[in-house]
């Protein structure tokens, strides 16, 4: 391996640039076509044939793309809020105030003893 190194160095030497020789791309490329190929017979047919279909089904998707699926349902989620929901409008309502210090009331009650940020916690967990 080390040749390859020394020779790719001289090309780079000698002439610029280098990728532009390389055949790794037309390579690559040629063995995806051959391996479309369904008849030995007929390469360049087939290979045609491959080409075409794949072009009408990429010019399909990109002109399908905004159009409206039939059939298909569109998902009751969709459009909905993401994420998890916040309290504070439940918390800002005055009618609501009163149910909030009740249960609080009710929390201090059965655990007389522990502190208020774990009231406040309990009280966040189980509204």
């Amino acid at each position: 391996m080390v040749h390859l190194v020394v020779l790719l160095t001289k090309g780079i030497r000698l002439c610029d640039p280098l990728f532009l020789r390389w055949m790794y791309l037309v390579e690559h490329y040629m063995k995806i076509l051959k391996s479309n190929i369904k008849n030995p017979h007929r390469l360049e047919a087939y290979i045609v044939e491959r080409c075409i279909v794949e072009e009408v089904i990429e010019f399909c998707i990109c002109y399908m793309s905004a159009i409206k699926s039939v059939g298909v349902s569109k998902s009751r989620h969709e459009g909905r809020c993401k994420g998890k929901g916040t309290r504070g409008v439940t918390v800002k309502s005055m009618e609501v105030q009163s149910y909030l210090s009740t249960h609080q009331d009710i929390l201090k009650k059965k655990n007389p003893r522990i502190n208020k940020k774990w009231i406040t916690n309990e009280h966040n967990k189980t509204l």
